[in-house]
């Protein structure tokens, strides 16, 4: 048998990483004031463990704090985000799976599709998190390939005034790909995009600050992709 050995990776040294998620606990308790500093020094810390030999990394005896703190400034990230003071989610959990080929009035959105170029309902599980909420879905929104703003493959939707949009979408192939909103007064004009991952990636969700009240569509800016939801978010 013959031990092949690569010469050229650098290893970080276990004693290293345990000087620096000692500086890290140096600062204390997490707080709203130190919490961006001791961030940046978990990822330091981080990325040196990851750095360290696999049979070396029960050396870094501290190991366990430098997971408390990451998670002390999770929660503290969490609790410092602005909360809306109402919240709009637009998902397919209570429609039927078809195939919408005209346009379909679903309360707080409306679904355009077209013969020959239709969007689907169909059976689609995915979880996701934004803004320290956890959400599940079991149907998507299924966009067959680009959208024709004003005639198919896209949703349409209203704000009443300045919100954040959230979008979470999934390529229907392996290459990830993007959602395009746009102001129902100028369908040429992007507003925001929005990522869509790869079929075999956990769905994207992606933000974008709307700056005025009107009614918006998003659709595909080429090829097929799941709309799993639509979350608006009013803060004032």
């Amino acid at each position: 048998k013959l031990d092949i050995v690569n010469t050229d990776v650098v290893y970080a040294n276990p004693a290293d990483v345990v000087a620096l998620i000692d500086a890290i606990i140096a600062k204390g308790e997490v707080t709203a004031e130190n919490h961006l500093e001791i961030q940046t020094l978990c990822e330091e810390a981080r990325d040196a463990y990851l750095k360290v030999n696999v049979d070396d990394k029960s050396q870094v005896t501290n190991y366990a704090k430098l997971e408390e703190y990451e998670k002390a400034v999770e929660d503290m990230i969490d609790a410092l985000r602005p909360k809306p003071v109402k919240t709009v989610v637009i998902n397919a959990e209570d429609l039927s799976e078809e195939s919408i080929t005209a346009e379909k009035d679903c309360g707080t959105f409306k679904i355009i599709g077209a013969s020959g170029k239709a969007v689907d309902i169909k059976a689609k599980s995915s979880s996701f998190s934004h803004n320290g909420t956890d959400y599940s879905v079991t149907k998507g929104i299924s966009l067959g390939g680009s959208a024709s703003f004003g005639t198919s493959r896209y949703i349409s939707f209203d704000v009443e005034k300045k919100c954040r949009v959230t979008v979470v979408g999934q390529s229907t192939g392996d290459d990830a790909r993007e959602l395009r909103l746009v102001s129902s007064t100028d369908t040429k004009t992007a507003v925001a995009t929005f990522a869509a991952s790869t079929k075999n990636e956990p769905a994207a969700v992606n933000s974008a600050d709307i700056e005025n009240a009107g009614t918006y569509y998003l659709g595909s800016a080429n090829k097929g992709i799941w709309i799993l939801a639509v979350i608006i978010e009013y803060f004032e």
